[in-house]
């Protein structure tokens, strides 16, 4: 009787936490399910950045010893290799960056992301700088200097405002994520536009289709998981 009465307060205490703690699980497991799917999608936008970049460029740079060369002036030729080499370095890290937060490895992803944010800046200047000298030898026979550079330059613009604020979003990795995502999407018109003509297709609307499948899949994985789709494609992605 004595027994029933006083019952032993820390086998009461420690149901009461188990309970507590099967609670934290149930409202953290769905989110950190829903972060991991996140981390997943992000890695495979990734590898379509560099797949799409190695079939853009393949004919032209890559795989150049096999369909001729790359055909520019002689003075052009560093300028290529230069500006290949940098944006080659960011398609590997568009997929190694991802790849090291989906197997965890967050103390690496961290170590790398201040030499991604200098490639990137070392990307805006030889953007600008090589539109300027394709514009200058009249790369493509374009007969129109200004509207050729409209494109480098919007495409350079947009990519370094997305990177900006995906650095400043650095501990908001939801934020983080999506700003990384629009900053690959202001690169792949170049290598979307190749990929087309040298495999004898129409431009247009493919290149729209190829530069912006991206954003339609971050979109339709926020309305699967999310069931809203998140503010930053609304204004970004417009």
């Amino acid at each position: 009787m004595v027994g029933a009465i006083h019952r032993p307060v820390g086998g009461e205490r420690s149901v009461a936490e188990d309970r507590r703690h099967q609670r934290c699980l149930q409202l953290i497991q769905p989110w950190e399910r829903t972060r991991a799917e996140l981390d997943q999608a992000v890695s495979r936008i990734g590898l379509y950045v560099l797949l799409l970049g190695l079939i853009g460029f393949g004919r032209s740079f890559y795989f150049s010893s096999f369909t001729g060369g790359v055909e520019t002036a002689p003075a052009f030729t560093a300028t290529i290799m230069v500006h290949a080499a940098l944006f080659t370095a960011w398609m590997v890290l568009a997929t190694s960056q991802p790849w090291l937060i989906a197997k965890g490895r967050y103390d690496l992803h961290r170590k790398y992301g201040p030499w991604g944010m200098g490639l990137g800046i070392a990307m805006i200047l030889s953007g600008v700088y090589t539109a300027l000298i394709a514009a200058n030898v009249g790369f493509n026979d374009q007969p129109n200097r200004a509207n050729f550079m409209i494109v480098p330059f919007v495409t350079m613009l947009g990519f370094g405002l997305f990177l900006w604020l995906a650095w400043r979003a650095r501990r908001n990795a939801e934020a983080h994520k999506r700003y990384i995502l629009l900053a690959h999407v202001n690169l792949l018109e170049a290598p979307a536009a190749r990929a087309l003509v040298h495999n004898d297709f129409a431009p247009m609307p493919g290149i729209i289709v190829l530069t912006f499948l991206p954003v339609v899949a971050g979109i339709l994985y926020d309305l699967v998981t999310r069931r809203r789709v998140h503010a930053i494609y609304l204004w970004g992605g417009a």
